[in-house]
Parts: structure tokens; sequence; C-alpha cells
């Protein structure tokens, strides 16, 4: 199977965007990596819930995976310059822009998403 293939990262991303879906959000997950790939955040899209857990945010538009991830990320102990943001979808500009202000070295996704993201 498929899942078996897949690196942890990308399960997270997954397990993440079902949970949103679960609770009725888009279902978007996303994970931060250190520089040796171990993941140290991740986040879930949570614009539908109305209760969050640790620092997320949820309840608003602008309660994406890709902020919930970066809110989780523990900035006193992580150099974020060599940090990789893994999304689901293609980050929208608001997330693109967040991810860039914290200097993180790189931006993956799985899916490009033609409607919400900046065009070429």
């Amino acid at each position: 199977m498929i899942w078996q293939r897949l690196s942890p990262i990308w399960k997270t991303c997954i397990e993440d965007a079902w949970a949103a879906y679960c609770h009725n959000s888009l279902p978007h997950g996303a994970v931060v990596t250190d520089a040796e790939g171990n993941i140290v955040a991740h986040g879930r899209n949570r614009i539908r819930e109305q209760a969050s857990e640790g620092k997320q945010i949820s309840g608003n538009r602008i309660a994406h995976a890709e902020l919930n991830a970066l809110l989780e990320l523990d900035w006193r102990n992580v150099n974020v310059y060599g940090c990789k943001l893994y999304s689901i979808i293609e980050p929208c500009p608001m997330c693109t822009g967040a991810v860039r202000m914290a200097h993180m070295k790189e931006i993956t996704y799985a899916v490009r998403d033609g409607g919400a993201a900046a065009p070429l």
C-alpha cells in the first residue's frame, strides 16, 4: 500500500488533514522539520473549529494549517534557518509570507492549489 511507503512527515500531514476534515474544517495539514528532517511542529486547518490545543488558533479565517504549525514551533530551541515546511496543499500567499518571514529554508507541498495560491 502507498501508506507504508510514505515518510513520517507526509503521514503526519495526512493525519492532520484527516483530523481537520473530521472537525468540519478544510482537510489540510502541515509539518515543520528541522535541518536533520525531524518533525518539530505540525498543525491543521481549524477555521471552522471553536477550540484548539497548544498555541494553535481556531475559529477564524486565518487558522490555516501552516500558521498553526508555525505557532507550535519552539522558536527558542529550533534553528528556523534550516527548517522546512511541508504542506498537503500549496500554501496561500498569507502562509507563504509567514514561512518566508520566519526565514525557513524551503516549502514543499503535495498538491497545487490554483484557486487560492498566488499566480506564477
